[in-house]
């Protein structure tokens, strides 16, 4: 991994660095994809067309992105991140990375947003980033970047692939379907919004018996104070029990 732009110190680590020389840690946090429950607009959006299946909530292990960021010695021009991979160019006539995408500072320096080699108790898979990969928990996926080689810190936002005025930004004011869009009163897509899904029983099946219903809630980089589940479609509704989460950014 380098790490260069805004510092007094450029960086070039090899995994078995960043393992020696930075404290590891283990947190639970949802990763969920900017995409995910798509498969329910109308009228149909373009891309993946995910259901609730988007997003999961595993065991991370690995290093704070801050405590590498600090060993570079950061300018006080360092503002934005922009982050490379290792997977090549999609169109190579065209050659450009993917996706690099970035995020301000302030994220990066998050005590929670981690530099990660392992997922849950076992070493990281290439499907979900071998070796190293970064996760910037509560906001959407497309920042958590899988097969990490290079972090580029910036005075300004980063210009890579999907950062353009249209991938991953939201209006900042509520539109309307036919509404002409002005890209440039969007804003990146950072922290996802609230969500909650039912795991058991499984959609769709019937039964004549009680039932104990169980699921799962996260709000980005918010903390979900209160669920309540309808039985007779919202007429009333029942306070659910909440389990406490293991760290911040678990479900």
């Amino acid at each position: 991994l380098s790490i260069d732009g805004e510092v007094n110190h450029s960086l070039a680590l090899s995994l078995g660095e960043i393992k020696a020389k930075f404290r590891h840690v283990t947190q639970r946090m949802v990763l969920e994809c900017g995409g995910n429950g798509r498969a329910f607009f109308s009228p149909e959006a373009e891309g993946v067309q995910w259901h609730h299946g988007g997003a999961g909530c595993a065991e991370w292990t690995g290093v704070r992105l801050r405590d590498v960021l600090l060993a570079t010695g950061l300018k006080e021009t360092a503002r934005f991140t922009g982050h490379f991979g290792a997977d090549p160019a999609l169109d190579k006539g065209h050659p450009s990375p993917p996706i690099s995408r970035g995020i301000p500072i302030a994220k990066a320096m998050d005590e929670n947003t981690l530099l990660v080699f392992a997922m849950n108790h076992a070493p990281l898979q290439p499907v979900h980033g071998f070796p190293l990969r970064l996760i910037v928990p509560g906001w959407t996926g497309s920042v958590s970047h899988k097969w990490l080689t290079r972090i580029l810190i910036r005075k300004d936002r980063h210009d890579g692939t999907l950062m353009d005025p249209w991938h991953y930004r939201v209006p900042r004011e509520l539109t309307h379907y036919g509404d002409r869009f002005d890209p440039t009163t969007f804003v990146d897509l950072e922290s996802m919004p609230v969500r909650s899904i039912i795991t058991s029983p499984a959609e769709g099946a019937r039964t004549g018996r009680n039932l104990t219903v169980r699921g799962a809630a996260w709000a980005g980089d918010q903390t979900v104070r209160l669920v309540e589940v309808s039985a007779d479609r919202g007429a009333t509704w029942q306070r659910a029990e909440l389990a406490p989460p293991k760290n911040p950014y678990d479900w």
